[in-house]
């Protein structure tokens, strides 16, 4: 089955997100504010597979629908462990390159508490 690739533009919680940079596992997108870059956010995409679900309408009938196979960004709840979000381009590249030289989470988390004083990076916080 075809995979459903992320979004090239999209908006949620009040802001435009524009795909910048992408890699077979990873991608940048910049978080805009009425056109105006805002912050830049790196993902390490994960594939949801194909389901299929029951819903239940209004009127008390059903409807089935097939979900395809997928990538997904993270969600909130999940930035310092599958996304991050970063004040510069340069940042959001170079945690970019780091999860495409294999780098987990933690070793972000390391890397940047070491390397930088003003980036504070902990798993399930925001930057």
């Amino acid at each position: 089955m075809k995979l459903k690739r992320i979004p090239e533009l999209f908006r949620t919680n009040g802001y435009d997100y524009k795909l910048l940079k992408r890699a077979q596992h990873t991608a940048i997108y910049e978080q805009l504010d009425k056109g105006i870059v805002i912050h830049h956010e790196t993902h390490k995409l994960k594939i949801m597979k194909s389901a299929i679900i029951k819903l239940h309408n209004h009127d008390g009938t059903n409807r089935v629908v097939k979900i395809p196979r997928r990538e997904v960004l993270a969600t909130n709840s999940n930035f310092g462990y599958f996304g991050w979000s970063f004040e510069t381009l340069k940042d959001a590249e170079r945690c970019f390159n780091l999860l495409n030289q294999g780098y987990t989470a933690q070793q972000l988390t390391d890397e940047y508490l070491e390397r930088s004083s003003k980036i504070k990076i902990k798993p399930g916080e925001y930057y």
